[in-house]
């Protein structure tokens, strides 16, 4: 039965390994550092759009200058205006979080077409706490952290028509904003080596699509958890040489799963 299924799900691999390169074709940055030719230039163009009189040239000129053409992170500290603002097209009163909501939607659109991404948008829940030689709290709103691909691809995306028209609606919303850029990628107290590994999650995945018995979860418990647990590391030994580690996954998941009900049934 297992040469059967393993022989039925062949397809599977070729389109995890396309669908792998495509997503690695988006995500990751192809393109050169910037030149400084290229900086004045993307400068230039800049100095046109709103809001950049809010920032300062010679910060952003350096910045961009030591591009080293690795992904970054973008963290943004936010408050907005208390209560209701003028509406930046209508007049008609509104509330800050809708505004911000609706510049939003036209943002993310170019940044997914440029390969970023958000990273973690938050509510502020209490001031600052273990600080020091920090100015005080002016009342931050939101946290939000966004990741660009490239310092190319934010200049892009600052000239892109899509966010020039939606700037309006955050110039509104926002009463005070403070950026600071962190290197990519951000792990929040996760090490890399406890997640799955991208392509063998997506393979795993198609597997599972692929089959009809229990054997794709297994797939998926190699692809999640492979690297973490000794008994995995033997089942994907042994598993090259047929499908004894398929099984030995199987039934590892199966026992980890009864155990769990023993206990629940224990605690009621």
């Amino acid at each position: 039965m297992y040469g059967t299924v393993m022989f039925g799900a062949w397809w599977v691999w070729p389109v995890a390994l396309s669908v792998y390169v495509l997503f690695r074709a988006w995500y990751d940055n192809w393109r050169q550092p910037l030149s400084r030719e290229e900086v004045e230039r993307y400068l230039r163009q800049a100095e046109a759009t709103p809001g950049f009189e809010h920032t300062e040239r010679a910060v952003l000129q350096e910045f961009l200058c030591r591009d080293d053409g690795k992904a970054f992170v973008m963290c943004n500290l936010v408050r907005l205006h208390p209560g209701t603002v003028p509406h930046p097209r209508t007049g008609e009163l509104t509330r800050s979080s809708r505004l911000l909501q609706a510049y939003f939607r036209e943002f993310v659109v170019a940044l997914l077409q440029r390969g970023g991404h958000p990273v973690l948008t938050s509510r502020k829940v209490a001031g600052y706490i273990d600080s020091w030689n920090t100015p005080p709290d002016p009342g931050w709103t939101l946290v939000g952290m966004i990741r660009y691909r490239s310092r190319r691809d934010m200049l892009e995306l600052i000239l892109d028509p899509r966010f020039t028209r939606a700037y309006p609606f955050k110039a509104a919303a926002v009463e005070q904003t403070h950026y600071r850029r962190r290197r990519s990628p951000v792990w929040c107290s996760v090490r890399a080596r406890q997640l799955p590994r991208p392509r063998l999650l997506v393979a795993a995945l198609c597997h599972r699509l692929g089959t009809d018995d229990d054997t794709g979860v297994s797939a998926l418990a190699n692809a999640g958890c492979a690297g973490q647990c000794p008994v995995m590391q033997t089942a994907f030994a042994r598993g090259r040489r047929g499908h004894a580690g398929q099984r030995r996954i199987t039934r590892y998941f199966q026992s980890g799963s009864a155990r769990a009900q023993t206990r629940t049934r224990r605690a009621t």
